[in-house]
């Protein structure tokens, strides 16, 4: 704990990530992050400094180690179509970062579009997961040879995801059941049946998380899960003991223990974090029963700089349940408080969890609350609250942001007269239709890369949205660009423009694939000569998101500002 050596140091990009390929070798990635496109370089170094080498990867990414001590890591090669640029398929390799020799991990022709591996924990692969024009079918690698397993179509909520094989071979996966959450069970390996009985079931939740296995025996030690936070259950007595132990001296935060071959290992190190702490990060001594603080993220975040979070659910106005994560602003109070709708993008995604959120305590630690809605069309709640968002921009999914606004208001939270809405990509869209369609609840809004125009989604060919995500997954979740066209343009931020009087600010990216800036521009060109209090932020060199210190710095000092000037205060006459 005394010396320290320096293995890599770089002015011009940062070190994103470092795993252990072995004992005496790491791995580690740098990024220099320009638009959309990480400029990512990859090397290999032994802990002591020495054979350090660059791994040349082309279209292709390091999965992770092999796991069995030597020097491999598992590579993933993407195989382009040439026709929109995107990949339609890919192949595995286990490449040796001494050397950069490389071998395929399998032999003889692969089934095709395969979009996921699976490697069992002993380093060898068991399954891949191929998906094309909305199918989903699953191989299995056995005795040198494929064999189909399932298919299923992946818009009807009923199939099975293996996730791992352990070194008796037994098959863990992710079974969907029809309008139900997922959970993990054991399958038979040949035709992937789930056992009657769930190994690991949330309730209300969605199964999001990995098992842990012990590096060195491979033994399964407990599952890591998300509920609304992130946690881990153990099944190996010891770690049941290890976990409480730490527990009982970190009691007010979650702590994830990790310790690669847990049996032997002298020390563990501890991940602690909760909603008003960043993560830090201990190494835990069994026999002295002591915590030796190792460094945190965000250091200087002072805990009376920030507001406690809280996860609930409530009831939209057609009985749905929804599930909300409130954080109160610093300093607390009863309330009712000038309050953010922060909505999530996606829009088919988690939004968010109970640990620490650095966008919802930047508003809480300013005297703002926040509300986050997990609206229907949001993963992770069950099949059919994700369904439930299907076709439905600018109409139920937006009715339950507002009806999270109005129950924030009813529970004494929110002032109604003292209320913005923000997000980004997604959740832009939905704070322009927002302010469109209940001027009576939004005072303001912040919105960034958001869509503007939903037909642009479908045509938009600099997008990187590739032909078969156009083809056949936004008709389904979003709907049909030729029969339903009209309602797309109809929920369509640009259509509605001329409704949107409140103050606006708007922000873009010149190298944004995602959402391209022709969305802002389209929009600002709509409500121009309407709304003469729109703000409007062009960053020419970043992507779909801020990447740049420099850029989130000045976009995050103009949001201040704008809250500031538009929510603080007392609204004047006629102001909604």
């Amino acid at each position: 704990m005394k010396k320290t050596t320096t293995l890599a140091n770089f002015r011009n990009m940062d070190v994103i990530s470092v795993e252990w390929i072995n004992n005496d070798r790491l791995l580690y990635r740098t990024a220099d992050k320009q638009g959309d496109t990480f400029g990512v370089s990859v090397f290999a170094v032994n802990r002591d400094g020495t054979r350090e080498r660059r791994i040349q990867l082309g279209p292709a990414r390091i999965l992770g180690t092999k796991g069995d001590g030597s020097s491999y890591v598992i590579m993933k090669e993407y195989l382009i179509n040439h026709l929109d640029w995107s990949s339609d398929s890919s192949k595995l390799y286990a490449l040796d970062t001494l050397d950069e020799r490389s071998y395929p991990m399998t032999t003889g022709t692969q089934p095709p579009h395969i979009r996921s591996w699976i490697v069992g924990v002993d380093g060898t692969v068991k399954y891949v997961i191929c998906s094309w024009k909305g199918i989903r079918t699953i191989y299995r690698w056995a005795d040198e040879q494929w064999s189909k397993v399932t298919e299923y179509d992946m818009y009807k909520g009923v199939g099975v995801t293996p996730i791992t094989v352990d070194m008796d071979g037994k098959v863990y996966g992710v079974v969907e059941r029809s309008g139900g959450t997922t959970a993990v069970h054991q399958l038979d390996p040949a035709t992937l049946r789930p056992a009657a009985e769930p190994f690991v079931e949330i309730e209300g939740f969605d199964f999001d998380g990995h098992p842990v296995f012990d590096a060195k025996t491979s033994k399964l030690l407990g599952v890591r899960h998300l509920s609304d936070a992130w946690s881990t259950t153990w099944v190996d007595p010891g770690m049941v003991e290890i976990q409480r132990r730490v527990d009982e001296k970190l009691p007010q935060t979650i702590n994830t223990v990790r310790c690669g071959d847990c049996a032997a290992t002298p020390v563990y190190l501890v991940e602690s974090v909760s909603d008003r702490q960043p993560e830090q990060y201990l190494l835990f001594d069994p026999k002295t029963d002591r915590l030796t603080a190792l460094g945190s993220v965000l250091p200087d975040i002072e805990p009376e700089q920030v507001g406690s979070r809280e996860f609930s659910r409530f009831k939209a106005s057609d009985g749905l349940s929804i599930p909300v994560y409130v954080t109160r602003p610093a300093g607390g109070g009863a309330g009712p408080h000038p309050a953010i709708v922060l909505v999530h993008g996606g829009p088919w995604a988690r939004g968010a969890t109970w640990e620490w959120s650095t966008e919802a305590q930047f508003f809480a630690s300013r005297g703002y609350l926040v509300i986050e809605p997990e609206f229907r069309g949001s993963t992770g709640f069950g099949f059919a609250h994700f369904k439930a968002g299907w076709k439905q921009w600018g109409k139920a999914m937006q009715r339950d942001v507002a009806d999270a606004t109005n129950w924030a208001i009813a529970q004494g939270l929110a002032d109604p007269k003292r209320i913005c809405i923000a997000g980004a990509s997604y959740g832009g869209y939905a704070v322009l239709m927002g302010l469109a369609q209940n001027p009576e609840l939004f005072r303001c809004g912040v919105e960034w890369l958001g869509v503007t125009d939903i037909t642009y989604m479908f045509r938009y060919t600099l997008s990187d949205a590739s032909d078969e995500t156009r083809e056949y997954g936004l008709p389904v979740l979003v709907g049909d660009p030729d029969s339903e066209k009209d309602t797309l343009i109809s929920m369509s931020p640009v259509s509605v423009a001329e409704k949107i009087h409140q103050p606006l600010l708007m922000a873009y990216a010149g190298a944004d694939s995602r959402v391209p800036v022709d969305h802002g521009n389209a929009l600002r060109s709509a409500i121009r000569g309407v709304n003469d209090k729109v703000e409007w932020l062009f960053y020419a060199d970043e992507g779909h998101g801020w990447f740049h210190e420099p850029v989130r710095i000045d976009f995050w000092s103009r949001v201040e500002k704008f809250l500031d000037q538009n929510l603080r205060g007392t609204p004047s006459a006629g102001a909604h």
